[in-house]
């Protein structure tokens, strides 16, 4: 919402949607949404019915670099575990 808010902020300042000092916040707020978000994303993903199983997901859910680093890279069991957004690792 942030997002489409953002893209058509002139429509909704002149329209009285949206007034100009809360216009200018906007983007430190939707970072704000984002980091408070984290930590419940691998919930969120879940509760849409995706298997948490690590097999299933790309390198980039998991540890990418060390992937990355890797000369095999049809070797996905080398990217490790899946991303824990609420511990951080």
């Amino acid at each position: 919402m942030f997002t489409h808010v953002h893209k058509n902020l002139n429509f909704y300042l002149r329209e009285g949607f949206v007034n100009p000092r809360a216009a200018q916040n906007m983007m430190d707020q939707k970072d704000q949404m984002v980091k408070n978000f984290a930590p419940y994303t691998n919930d969120c993903v879940e509760a849409l019915g995706v298997l948490n199983i690590d097999d299933i997901n790309a390198p980039i859910a998991r540890d990418y670099v060390q992937f990355n680093t890797q000369p095999d890279m049809n070797n996905f069991y080398k990217a490790g575990k899946l991303f824990d957004f609420q511990k951080g690792v």
